[in-house]
């Protein structure tokens, strides 16, 4: 399944978790990682990159149109995965509309 995809299935309140530039879309996907941390390995470091680098990169990365997906098991073993999605997402899906569109 492609990232793309979710745009169709339009959960609700989708149309207010839509932007129109880089800097909302990652202060959103930071918010979910703070609150759902990724666990610590046992000898106290961290298992992951540093928030700071992921912000950095979904920044990038959505500047250039792309997706952006941030994964990670919590401190329980759940696992936990967020995503912006870049749309319309051209050449990929482009008969899938943005949820404002």
């Amino acid at each position: 399944m492609m990232t793309g995809h979710y745009l169709l299935r339009r959960p609700e309140g989708l149309d207010q978790r839509t932007w129109t530039t880089a800097p909302p879309a990652v202060d959103w996907l930071t918010s979910v990682y703070k609150h759902f941390p990724p666990l610590r390995r046992s000898d106290g470091k961290q298992a992951y990159a540093s928030l700071e680098w992921y912000q950095e990169c979904a920044h990038r990365t959505l500047l250039h149109g792309s997706d952006v997906v941030w994964s990670h098991y919590l401190e329980d073993l759940r696992f936990a995965s967020s995503a912006v999605i870049c749309c319309p997402s051209l050449p990929f899906h482009p008969d899938i509309k943005c949820p404002l569109s």
